[in-house]
């Protein structure tokens, strides 16, 4: 194995070029200096391709045919830098085996390019790729236009709304707050904020029910829409918020993000609740009126019944006396029937006069002593007539003392 290789390098039984013809001067230095020129441009080129390729990495397209192509043009150079040495040292067996290598060297770059040719043909020329990436920077010119009108018209309506907007980074937990959303929450806009240091500014009856829906709409992959209370940092303030929002997932259902928008919801707050207060003294009042509409129409019933009957008692002893009035006693007890229940109507009128004066507050009271044992017997004279046509006897207490 040693031998083969130690006699590439033997030189001899060939005599050194200059002294193999005759070779003048200007032939001979010909020779050579194109030899050597050539040979330069074949290491040039190589050493081009080969800075280029590690220059680019990944995006040279087929890496291993430049290789094959530097390999190739660096073999076809050694060849003709050993035609130029064999002017004095005549290592032809070297020369014959660098030709051998070049020659594989060449085929195999051949090889390779038989089998890359086809797809290479497949790639786009420049002119298509300059026409296409001309075509994709007027698209993407076009779409960011789209997307400043679309986020100008966001911020117009979100001014118009009161809103504010943010967002959530789920790999830096990172809360982004326009201006009137870190406005409406107390903060600054400029500051690092996380979602636990905003959640800290949450009234704290709210906070953990509030968790509770951000949580399950994450996990649900669905929109919330929550109202909480915040006690601002800034200055202390209690406000209630009005907070909605959905995630952003990855392929395989990872949060990314969370979007959203807040708005301040304290004045609609303080109006539900004065409207609650006046739907509660609304009820009140009409449940007011109803129970002095009830008393009213008690009250009518029983003063109906209370006038009726003296007019039953006067009625009917008038019947009595235009029908039979020669009987002077009963005459005389007709009489002062009537009498009584006449006064007892007036009495009945000048009570109603009385509440009138109560309720304006101009009543006066006289105090005086009453016999109970005459009302008792007024009271038998006045429904006796009534119960004697329904054969009803009615008694009063006769012995009783006056």
């Amino acid at each position: 194995m040693i031998e083969p290789i130690r006699q590439l390098f033997d030189t001899s039984g060939f005599p050194a070029r200059w002294h193999c013809g005759d070779w003048s001067d200007i032939h001979g230095w010909l020779h050579i200096l194109s030899d050597l020129a050539i040979f330069g441009a074949y290491a040039a080129i190589p050493t081009s391709i080969a800075w280029f390729v590690i220059a680019k990495g990944r995006e040279v397209a087929f890496p291993k045919l430049y290789w094959l192509f530097a390999c190739f043009i660096l073999s076809c150079g050694l060849t003709h830098l050993i035609e130029a040495t064999i002017f004095w040292h005549p290592w032809y067996r070297f020369s014959g085996m660098m030709k051998l290598v070049t020659a594989v060297v060449s085929w195999s770059t051949v090889i390779a390019l038989i089998k890359i040719l086809p797809t290479a043909m497949n790639l786009p020329g420049m002119v298509r790729l300059n026409s296409d990436l001309t075509k994709e920077v007027a698209d993407r010119k076009a779409s960011e236009a789209a997307l400043q009108e679309s986020s100008i018209r966001l911020a117009l309506a979100l001014e118009h709304s009161q809103l504010g907007d943010w967002s959530w980074d789920a790999n830096a937990n990172a809360m982004t707050l326009s201006r009137r959303a870190a406005e409406i929450l107390g903060v600054s806009p400029e500051d690092r904020h996380s979602r636990e240091s905003l959640r800290t500014d949450i009234h704290p009856d709210d906070r953990g029910p509030t968790k509770l829906i951000v949580d399950e709409a994450i996990r649900t992959r669905t929109n919330y829409d929550v109202e909480y209370r915040v006690i601002r940092s800034n200055d202390g303030k209690e406000i209630w918020v009005h907070a909605k929002g959905r995630g952003v997932y990855d392929s395989q259902g990872n949060i990314l993000s969370v979007v959203g928008t807040i708005g301040d919801a304290t004045g609609r707050k303080h109006r539900d609740r004065e409207r609650e207060v006046l739907l509660v003294k609304e009820r009140e009042a009409r449940a007011e009126a109803d129970r002095a509409n009830r008393i009213k129409d008690e009250f009518l019933a029983t003063l109906s019944h209370e006038l009726r009957n003296p007019l039953n008692a006067i009625l009917g002893w008038a019947s009595i006396l235009r029908t039979d009035s020669s009987n002077l006693e009963e005459l005389a007890t007709g009489l002062d029937v009537i009498e009584r229940n006449t006064q007892l109507q007036a009495k009945l009128i000048a009570d109603l006069l009385d509440m009138s004066r109560i309720l304006s507050g101009k009543v006066h009271f006289d105090f005086k002593p009453t016999n109970l044992l005459s009302l008792a017997k007024e009271a038998v004279e006045t429904i006796r007539i009534m119960a004697e046509e329904k054969n009803i006897t009615v008694t009063a207490p006769v012995d009783a003392p006056q």
